[in-house]
């Protein structure tokens, strides 16, 4: 490794080969920890994971908030407990305040950490007497389907909850709400703009846990917002995390790192933003002069004339294609690289080399200081711990001027060794800490913190630009101009693959209108009906470090505003392959009404893909039990567990086609009587009281008081009932 010394990596090599037995704490401290919150109880030390997720919504499914909450799963060590629910056995009771109807005590706050997943919208619920934004359910056979700021005032925290994470677009648009839920907890994660359907919380876990001697473990806080940034871009990255004070952004897991005691609850709080636009809103769009409507399946969807004709008189028929050259990721490249930062820049100078634990990255680490090289695709991340966050909350950094951040930056880009002559500077900003904010007052003004200066940057391929995370480069700096992070994602070499014909627009914006956000790449974690398109660009999609990327394929970045039910727009960048429709799937025989437990159930997909190659699977939302591999799928249900009573059960498809790009669709199977709708095994008087009570509502087929399936409850409902009486 060039003459370099490396101690431990060596130590540990020769332990091996001697056979001798080493304990992981010669090597790496063990900290055990007892959680306060269960002294009187039998949870058990503190580390109890609760995730909620769910995709089978009626309008705008999502294919990938499940994996999204068993991917944070997966993370945690292996002595979590762990419980889950997912479609209709995820309720929005389950979070909800005691007082207010709601089961929080028995569920949410009967867990250390607390995730969901799935869309986020606006409600009237319980508390305030306006709309406000919340996590929205698919089932309302148990409470309703949105889970409010109100609906859990001032419950979060009085039992065992630190630590709760909302996978769902702007729910941090109100933070003062949020923050008047804590009564012990410690922090509410979110963002504030829309985010995207992806697999966010295997990369929030992964930060958050040590896995390994040279791994080392993030604060909660933290790794949110390094989640955030590994899996979102520039354009729309707003995420947002609350606490109760400041002091608890320096949480870690437990068994991580330090746990602050429970907070004190007052009438004030702290957040902090990852916001790489800065603090100033983005300014209203203008009206479309002269747009046409194309009306689809899912959406509707609104855009200019001009735009249409400037594309199709453009006469660009195709664009290159690229294959990704995977880096060689060994100790040697990780040992090199630490010996390029400490001639250039003065840190990691006889550093420690070796793996994470599960062979996914190559760390350098020395003290505070690391880099980590991603084996897929080379993505690097330089951090100084002792910079990147400061002990004291309330420290106000000398930060260096724009100039001179970027005249660093480029220094530091310089020290990588990594070619990136292709890179455009695109944004400067800072990340900021807002304390003693007002939970009674939403428009106080407390004290902002900037605590580190950002400088960002696009990679360009043939002149075009690139969407996805993997295409972005930042360097942060902190007090006095010390490098705090540079983080390069997947700057991979390539090389020219052929070309590949360009679908027109027109015949894009058509897809997108009938599919969806199962057309595009990135999919929007909120209920799409309106959409403008604002501006289009052709350029490639590169995915998020660590994921690797065999080709790179021409894109459509479709800059728009998208309408949420509230009537509200916000602005994102939808992607869609510009040189192939995206797969489709969709399943049929889940609607010949209620099939009783044990009766076999078979399913098709009907799926297409631009070539007609598909790997397909099938699987068991609800236990992530593989069930098949064959566009036809035969199998049964069991009657639902009778103390988390359900109507419906999951069964999810998932297709891939030639180039890697995946969808899926997950539909619901109503297993057991259907008329038996409050779910207590009766069809009596009880199930004619829960129809009246929904009388005239739509949703989902078989929730509710629907018992015909049709998803309306209505007179149609009440005679079914009366035709399945039982007493």
């Amino acid at each position: 490794m060039g003459g370099r010394n490396l101690p431990l990596f060596d130590w540990w090599v020769a332990a091996i080969c001697a056979s001798e037995m080493v304990s992981v704490s010669d090597v790496h401290a063990v900290l055990q920890q007892h959680d306060p919150d269960t002294q009187d109880r039998a949870e058990g030390d503190g580390k109890s994971y609760l995730y909620e997720a769910v995709e089978n919504y009626s309008s705008s499914p999502l294919s990938k908030t499940i994996e999204d909450a068993r991917g944070l799963r997966d993370e945690l060590p292996g002595d979590w407990d762990i419980e889950g629910w997912t479609n209709s056995l995820a309720w929005e009771q389950d979070f909800k305040r005691v007082e207010y109807g709601g089961t929080n005590n028995d569920f949410a706050d009967e867990h250390d950490l607390v995730f969901f997943s799935g869309h986020g919208s606006t409600g009237n619920g319980e508390y305030y007497s306006d709309s406000t934004r919340c996590i929205t359910f698919s089932d309302d056979d148990w409470d309703d389907r949105k889970m409010t700021a109100g609906d859990a005032h001032e419950c979060w925290g009085d039992d065992d909850m630190e630590w709760l994470g909302m996978s769902a677009c702007q729910t941090m648009k109100q933070p003062a709400r949020w923050a008047s839920a804590f009564a012990g907890a410690h922090l509410i994660m979110g963002w504030k703009t829309n985010m995207y359907d992806i697999e966010f919380g295997k990369h929030f876990g992964g930060r958050m846990v040590d896995s390994g001697w040279f791994d080392s473990a993030y604060p909660v806080k933290e790794s949110w917002f390094w989640a955030a940034e590994k899996t979102h871009w520039y354009v729309d990255r707003t995420a947002r995390v609350v606490g109760e004070n400041a002091t608890m952004g320096t949480d870690y897991l437990w068994g991580e790192g330090t746990v602050q005691s429970d907070p004190t609850v007052d009438s004030y709080y702290t957040y902090w933003t990852y916001d790489t636009r800065g603090r100033e809103e983005a300014p209203a769009a203008p009206p479309l002069d002269d747009a046409i409507e194309i009306a689809g399946a899912a959406m509707t969807i609104r855009v200019e004339r001009d735009l249409l004709a400037t594309f199709a008189a453009s006469g660009r028929q195709s664009m290159p294609v690229f294959k990704t050259i995977p880096p060689q990721v060994d100790a040697s490249a990780a040992g090199g690289l630490a010996d390029n930062l400490c001639q250039r820049l003065g840190i990691l100078c006889d550093a420690d080399v070796g793996p994470d634990e599960a062979y996914t990255e190559m760390i350098a680490v020395l003290g505070d200081q690391e880099a980590r090289i991603w084996m897929a695709d080379g993505s690097v991340d330089i951090i100084d711990r002792a910079v990147y966050m400061p002990t004291d909350p309330s420290f106000v950094p000398s930060l260096p001027s724009p100039q001179n951040a970027y005249e660093k930056a480029e220094v530091a880009l310089a020290a990588l060794g990594i070619p990136m002559d292709d890179r455009v500077l695109v944004a400067q900003d800072l990340f900021w800490t807002d304390s003693q904010l007002s939970k009674d007052d939403p428009d106080a003004q407390g004290q902002s913190i900037p605590t580190r200066s950002r400088v960002i940057y696009r990679r360009q391929l043939a002149g075009y630009p690139t969407f996805g995370p993997g295409g972005e480069a930042t360097v942060e700096f902190g007090h006095e101009g010390r490098l705090a992070k540079a983080s390069v994602q997947a700057w991979t070499a390539i090389e020219s693959s052929g070309d590949a014909a360009i679908i027109g627009l027109q015949h894009a914006l058509d897809q997108l209108a009938d599919q969806g956000g199962a057309a595009t790449l990135n999919g929007v974690r909120m209920p799409l009906k309106d959409l403008q398109v604002r501006d289009v660009e052709l350029g490639y999609w590169i995915e998020t470090a660590g994921d690797g990327q065999p080709e790179l394929h021409p894109t459509y970045g479709i800059r728009c505003l998208v309408f949420g039910d509230d009537g509200d727009s916000s602005e994102m960048t939808l992607c869609m392959s510009a040189a192939t429709p995206a797969p489709q799937v969709y399943v049929t025989g889940h609607d010949q009404g209620c099939f009783a437990a044990g009766e076999a159930v078979c399913l098709d997909a009907h799926i297409a893909t631009f070539d007609g190659f598909m790997e397909v699977r099938w699987t068991n939302p609800a236990t992530g039990e593989e069930l098949g591999g064959d566009a036809r799928l035969c199998t049964s249900f069991t009657e639902s567990d009778p103390s988390r009573p359900a109507r419906t059960q999951s069964v999810k498809a998932h297709v891939r086609d030639s180039l890697g790009f995946e969808t899926a669709a997950t539909v619901d199977v109503c297993v057991g009587d259907p008329t038996d709708v409050n779910g207590d095994q009766l069809t009596d008087i009880n199930d004619l009281l829960t129809i009246l009570g929904a009388w005239g509502q739509q949703g989902s087929p078989w929730s509710g008081g629907d018992a015909t399936g049709d998803g309306l409850c209505d007179i149609n409902d009440v005679l079914a009932v009366l035709g399945g009486w039982s007493g």
